[in-house]
């Protein structure tokens, strides 16, 4: 079962084996009981209008688990927090948000559908970059961070910044 999405992950270059597993860190924290999910790059579609049939499709990073853990691995990513803090944390995955795919009180239809708009307008934005001589992302470039830690943390205006 699909629980949710990370809006602003791109579906082709996150490295998911990675990702679940600092997920996995971020939604044990203060909880002793494990709940099984796994990541999977697809399109999903979520209702534009409630009621109505028309759907909207995108391609995102899908989370996904059994039924009965359905609900209990949603509360564990809205726990997560606010990815400006989460980043510091969790570098790889702690920017990305969580949006449920279900609706609720607190995430209606259109709230869900503008944020998967808005993800889909963000992946199509994204492409990507080629380093010639570059092994792993993931050697420390300093003593506190990665290459992929660095680059994660940059921003459009960054760059924009350094080409000129």
């Amino acid at each position: 079962m699909a629980c949710g999405f990370l809006y602003g992950a791109h579906p082709g270059y996150l490295c998911r084996d990675e990702a679940e597993v600092e997920l996995e860190k971020g939604i044990k924290e203060n909880h002793e009981e494990k709940v099984p999910f796994q990541l999977s790059a697809r399109t999903v579609t979520v209702p534009i209008n409630n009621g109505k049939p028309e759907r909207f499709p995108f391609h995102a990073i899908v989370i996904d688990t059994s039924v009965e853990h359905a609900t209990r691995l949603r509360e564990r990513f809205y726990s997560l927090g606010d990815p400006d803090r989460a980043a510091k944390v969790y570098p790889y995955t702690g920017r990305y948000f969580f949006v449920p795919l279900l609706k609720s009180k607190q995430w209606p239809v259109d709230k869900i559908w503008k944020l998967a708009k808005t993800h889909a307008d963000i992946i199509r934005d994204l492409h990507p970059i080629f380093l010639e001589n570059l092994q792993d992302l993931r050697n420390p470039i300093s003593q506190q961070a990665s290459l992929r830690e660095g680059f994660m943390t940059m921003t459009h205006m960054e760059l924009i910044l350094q080409e000129s």
